[in-house]
């Protein structure tokens, strides 16, 4: 590693847990019900959540990068690991989401996405999928591992949603100024690198992202709010709402019956319900708009102007916090940096001396 990736990777270790601190929102919520505390020392770094679809009040996870390639399942009345399932032949660099599915075949499948990259270095990023199993049991069990790539060069992404009936995945880059909204360009094949194709915008910061049980409406997470739209991405804004003052919040999965959101955080035990406000539910549960916007039409080209989704309204206090997140990102980088200069030149001093 270089000496510049060694002060970048320290700078942005060094951020994070400062970042999520001052973009969370302290204030108690209305609607929010701590479910109950993980207490197994396994899970400490908590990156993604996905509702099981085979086993009622179970919630899959996994920790992120160093948590090796397992997924736990969680109970969720009482946060007891029920089983946990280790991937076989999965190396996980940086896994950073989960998603409740369904392959090409209609089986019922947990997508994990290896997708972070802090560096930028990555030429691929990697989709596995894994069969959920019908008994819940200590197992090692195998993986489908599809290669995917962006066009425009490495990014990082926390963020991944699927549909629960078909193969259809979404990606959601974690950009500092604003994300990109991504998806396959053609079908998923093993052994085959499949290019992403690009066809939306989202703001700053996006640390997961999950779709409704019945495909309605999708909603994507920042270290402070959730955003919730109609239909499949790119869809149209219908609310947003605050989120639980957590340290690092990057998890984020709708309840099985899709009027709640479940939220955790790398850096605290508490799993968090979260109602849904009126407006982000369908007709059918009393929400004011069910409607779902076509999909933009499958191309070859990445869209040149892709239709916006962050409401004109709240730009101006989007771009303002989020150059207030920059400076402190600089600020802490060159922090690190002189410190590093420094003990290099002690270090050269005591040498020659």
């Amino acid at each position: 590693m270089t000496l510049a990736r060694l002060v970048l990777a320290c700078a942005m270790a060094v951020s994070a847990p400062v970042l999520g601190a001052i973009v969370a929102t302290p204030q108690a919520l209305a609607g929010e019900e701590e479910m109950c505390r993980i207490k197994d020392s396994r899970l400490d770094e908590i990156s993604g959540l996905a509702y099981s679809t085979r086993h009622d009040g179970v919630i899959w996870t996994h920790n992120d990068s160093g948590g090796g390639a397992r997924v736990y399942a969680l109970d969720d009345e009482t946060c007891e690991v029920l089983a946990v399932l280790r991937i076989k032949g999965v190396p996980a660099r940086d896994m950073e989401a989960i998603a409740a599915g369904a392959n090409s075949r209609g089986e019922r499948v947990l997508w994990l996405a290896d997708i972070g990259d802090n560096l930028s270095e990555r030429t691929t990023i990697s989709l596995y999928e894994v069969r959920e199993p019908e008994q819940l049991r200590n197992e090692t069990v195998g993986a489908r591992r599809f290669e995917l790539t962006y066009p425009s060069g490495a990014q990082d992404a926390e963020a991944l949603m699927a549909l629960p009936d078909s193969p259809r995945v979404w990606i959601i880059t974690k950009g500092i100024l604003g994300g990109s909204v991504w998806k396959p360009r053609d079908a998923l094949i093993k052994r085959f690198v499949t290019p992403l194709r690009k066809i939306g915008e989202e703001q700053g910061f996006v640390t997961d992202a999950s779709m409704a049980p019945d495909a309605s409406r999708y909603v994507v997470r920042d270290y402070a709010e959730a955003r919730i739209y109609a239909g499949t991405p790119v869809g149209r804004l219908l609310t947003s709402l605050p989120l639980p003052d957590q340290v690092q919040g990057e998890a984020i999965t709708w309840t099985p019956d899709g009027t709640s959101l479940v939220v955790a955080s790398e850096s605290d035990d508490r799993l968090i319900r979260v109602d849904v406000p009126e407006e982000g539910l369908p007709k059918s549960a009393g929400g004011s708009d069910g409607e779902e916007p076509a999909e933009p039409a499958a191309d070859t080209q990445e869209d040149p102007t892709p239709q916006p989704v962050i409401p004109k309204a709240v730009e101006p206090v989007s771009q303002l916090g989020n150059a207030a997140v920059v400076a402190l990102i600089l600020g802490g980088a060159t922090f690190v940096l002189a410190t590093v200069v420094v003990i290099i030149v002690v270090i050269v001093r005591d040498r020659r001396a």
